[in-house]
């Protein structure tokens, strides 16, 4: 049961949020993130308590589900916040890309934040396919953020 006594688990909510009607995908996917990272907190806190019994085999593989989970929401938050880092073609086949100084301080603010919790989810990302995805993404968003994309497409090197 969550901490705050409600009936349903932060995943649980999570999931409800990212496939809500009622929202844009982006405001879904912070608030799925948002949701995810203060079960994640807690959870993180009660299995760190020196007050209390060790961690028990069963708090460690919520950590690792509620890291994993919170990964994929923020990154999900990041793509649609974002227009997914994609190249523009815009009228006349002019090539633009959507790494804007805003979204790069963005992706750099909050991409090593999915990493963090890749690595917390104490997984190995080449062994899960989807665990995989979310880490190439944000290793992608993360370099990224020195233009990387823009030095590519232009040709030129700094």
């Amino acid at each position: 049961m969550p901490a705050d006594g409600s009936s349903n688990t932060a995943e649980e909510e999570a999931a409800e949020a990212m496939a809500s009607r009622g929202e844009s995908d982006t405001a879904a996917a912070q608030r799925a993130y948002r949701l995810l990272d203060a079960e994640l907190t807690a959870a993180a806190a009660t299995a760190v308590s020196h007050d209390g019994p060790p961690p028990t085999t069963a708090s460690v593989a919520t950590l690792s589900t509620l890291s994993r989970s919170a990964a994929g929401a923020l990154l999900s938050w990041i793509r649609c916040s974002t227009a997914g880092n994609g190249l523009i073609v815009a009228d006349g086949g002019k090539v633009a890309t959507s790494d804007t100084v805003e979204r790069r301080e963005l992706w750099g603010k909050h991409a090593p934040r999915v990493l963090q919790l890749v690595k917390e989810s104490g997984e190995d990302p080449s062994s899960d396919p989807e665990l995989q995805q979310i880490f190439t993404e944000a290793v992608m968003y993360s370099v990224a953020t020195q233009g990387v994309v823009e030095a590519i497409v232009s040709g030129k090197r700094k």
